[in-house]
């Protein structure tokens, strides 16, 4: 019997190791498995706001992170115009937009999540504006996919009139000089701000609004009731959302105390 005793075990411990490294076999490649599913979850989903993006033109560096505000370090100038081609095959310049206040943002067709939210707050504000002489502007940071005709079916997925809510694309690298030198933030290819941007009707931008944040949303639908009720109302030298801090009496106070 203790014969027999031995040889179980003997012939038990084998097995229990190579079982064991199956078991970790099994749990390396499910492991492997969710990691893939994760990076290309991550590249579909890229440029989610609060990226700061530096641009690139022709391999160099023009534009570097400063703060929350794009800093030229090339010797040309910055655009200060801009002219990108509608779904309808038309170019569309800033000059053609000038005449009636218009919100702006940046998007890309085959975003499955951000974008698609995005555009649904942008779809309940040209519900509500775009007969009040509101405009509204999605620039594709995929303009490779997002070609002309891809736009069409993406307006028609919003039930969008393209000759009020445009859907623009163009060249890459021209489309993130629009967004770092006209507008005055980040973007790069499937990497853009969660941010609205309300332009006046002389072309001059009104304010900047996170559309995830429920106060900023209001205040974005407040301030479009105002300029579509007053056709004279323009942006303040500097636009909301961009005012620097100033402390209060009180924090005054406190920094003298704490001295």
């Amino acid at each position: 019997m203790r014969r027999n005793a031995r040889w179980g075990g003997t012939f038990l411990t084998p097995v229990l190791v190579v079982g064991s490294l199956l078991i970790f076999a099994l749990l390396l490649i499910m492991g492997l498995v969710a990691f893939k599913k994760y990076e290309k979850r991550t590249s579909e989903e890229d440029g989610v706001a609060g990226r700061a993006m530096v641009e690139v033109e022709g391999g160099a560096k023009i534009v570097a992170t400063e703060g929350s505000e794009p800093v030229r370090v090339a010797d040309q100038g910055w655009l200060t115009e801009f002219k990108l081609t509608s779904s309808r095959k038309e170019p569309v310049t800033n000059t053609n937009l000038l005449g009636k206040p218009y919100v702006i943002s940046f998007f890309f067709s085959t975003c499955p999540s951000v974008c698609v939210k995005q555009n649904e707050k942008m779809k309940s504000l040209y519900d509500k504006f775009a007969d009040q002489g509101i405009r509204f502007v999605s620039v594709s940071v995929d303009p490779e996919i997002d070609t002309p005709e891809r736009l069409t079916e993406y307006a028609e997925r919003f039930n969008a009139d393209t000759e009020k809510w445009l859907f623009l694309t163009g060249d890459m690298d021209y489309i993130s000089r629009v967004g770092a030198e006209v507008f005055r933030i980040f973007v790069t290819r499937r990497g853009h701000p969660e941010q609205f941007i309300v332009v006046d009707a002389d072309g001059k931008i009104f304010g900047y609004y996170n559309w995830t944040d429920a106060s900023q949303f209001l205040t974005l639908q407040q301030d479009l009731t105002a300029l579509a009720s007053d056709p004279q109302l323009r942006a303040n030298e500097t636009p909301r959302g961009r005012e620097k801090k100033t402390e209060t009496p009180a924090e005054d106070e406190a920094a003298e105390a704490n001295e």
